[in-house]
């Protein structure tokens, strides 16, 4: 008897289950869609920084007409430091039907920056440095020739740690291969 309600109430719970799970994904399937196509425009800036006495531009990517909207450089707290509308459409790429060149040489001070958009499109840039040349590059260079040291190959290559570091053997069993 015992046995027998055990394995009832493990059916309710089953069957309920059964009923919840096709709901929920009901549900999903509707807001999905709905998240991914909120945001339809996006601000692509330089990922390694602005040298402060060099051209900035940035790229506004979107699905739509920007007609009528401008755009702000603001600084680590929030404040603008430099406004302008968007200007003319430079043309398409990818699913992307118009793409905007965003210009802010002006802004030279060194610090962290972010660009918003407004108007009628509205989009967010990650933020990004402007500072000196030295203190933009000189980690991504020296990352980049480590890299290049460690993949030379042959008798004058650079031993370093990840060169020389013991690894799986790879045995070839077929000549070529």
């Amino acid at each position: 008897m015992e046995i027998a309600l055990h394995v009832d109430s493990r059916n309710k719970a089953v069957r309920r289950l059964r009923c919840v799970l096709p709901a929920l994904a009901g549900l999903f399937s509707l807001a999905w869609p709905l998240a991914a196509a909120a945001q339809t425009s996006f601000v692509r800036v330089h990922q390694t920084g602005y040298v402060a006495s060099a051209p900035k531009r940035a790229y506004l990517m979107s699905s739509g007409s920007s007609s009528g909207a401008s755009f702000s450089v603001l600084n680590s707290s929030g404040s603008p430091v430099y406004s302008a509308a968007v200007g003319a459409s430079q043309g398409s790429w990818g699913s992307f039907t118009h793409v905007y060149a965003l210009d802010f040489d002006s802004v030279t001070t060194p610090g962290t920056y972010s660009i918003s958009v407004i108007g009628a499109i509205s989009a967010n840039s990650p933020s990004f440095p402007v500072d000196t040349g030295a203190n933009l590059y000189t980690t991504p260079l020296a990352n980049t020739l480590y890299f290049y040291e460690n993949e030379r190959d042959g008798a004058n290559f650079i031993a370093t740690p990840l060169r020389t570091a013991a690894g799986p053997s790879i045995r070839r069993t077929t000549p070529g291969h």
